[in-house]
């Protein structure tokens, strides 16, 4: 099996250490604390990135599970940043968020373009729910590759309501690399719709494949907003989630839970209005 040049200068630098990026924001994701790197002799770096799993990346190596079971990504960086570069305050720039309406037809392509593979739908319906409440709810899967083609089928689809790659910016979860192209945020897993009353969708969740582990390997969140402040891009507002109800209310008995998903297979099993509010790891 032939290798490129890339992938040998990646088996190189196997026998280097590697070490954490505590001081320094990940070039990658513009985050601290958990990537690291490895640095070559011709002075490039090897970053090994936990958030941001992106092919079309400048630099872009491999998505694969290091020793420690995380889901990395690993990038070549020529010195210079490829993040969201921070503000003078130190923070990394955001934008005001979408309206509403936006973000609703963002969420509803979103949802469409990705579609949910066959290992997250036998997940939903293990956890209870039934074919068309796994419809209704819009799940989708977020994958770890092709973020920059996967934002411009979105854009495709709702440009003819009149959002333009400037307004499709400003919704949580979508944010412009630094090469210029508009791609998703976010690290891969099970995408889950936050609607109000109204039934618009206004946020969106991940419980991600493989969530982020601290240095005990500990899980740090089965669920994450979906959103791309770290990227410069706007932040997502933690919201209740209020599933698709059968039938008009007023309702006499609402039930309140803790998460998106828990409110759907609740009211899906008992037909009682549920409601799920933000959890503490969201």
């Amino acid at each position: 099996m032939s290798t490129t040049a890339g992938d040998q200068s990646l088996v190189s630098s196997r026998t280097q250490q590697w070490d954490k990026l505590r001081k320094d924001d990940c070039p990658v994701c513009s985050r601290s604390g958990w990537c690291r790197e490895k640095r070559t002799s011709d002075g490039r770096r090897l970053i090994e990135c936990m958030h941001t799993h992106d092919s079309t990346r400048p630099g872009f190596m491999k998505t694969k599970q290091n020793r420690d079971g995380q889901e990395c990504s690993y990038y070549w960086v020529d010195g210079a940043a490829i993040g969201v570069k921070p503000s003078p305050n130190g923070k990394p720039k955001t934008v005001e968020r979408a309206s509403p309406k936006t973000c609703h037809a963002a969420y509803l392509a979103l949802s469409e373009v990705l579609g949910l593979n066959a290992q997250h739908h036998a997940a939903l319906i293990a956890r209870g729910l039934g074919d068309e409440a796994v419809t209704a709810g819009r799940f989708a899967t977020l994958p770890g590759d092709r973020r920059g083609e996967l934002a411009l089928a979105v854009l495709k689809l709702v440009k003819n309501q009149g959002i333009t790659p400037e307004d499709l910016l400003r919704v949580p979860g979508f944010f412009r690399r630094g090469d210029g192209m508009m791609a998703l945020a976010g690290r891969s897993g099970l995408l889950i719709p936050v609607t109000g009353a109204d039934g618009m969708v206004l946020g969106m969740v991940i419980r991600p494949d493989h969530p982020a582990l601290d240095p005990a390997g500990k899980v740090l969140g089965k669920y994450q907003w979906f959103t791309s402040s770290g990227r410069g891009g706007a932040a997502a507002v933690a919201m209740a989630h209020v599933p698709p109800v059968a039938g008009r209310g007023p309702h006499e008995v609402v039930r309140l839970t803790e998460g998106a998903l828990k409110a759907a297979v609740a009211q899906h099993k008992t037909g009682m209005p549920t409601i799920g509010l933000p959890g503490v790891g969201t």
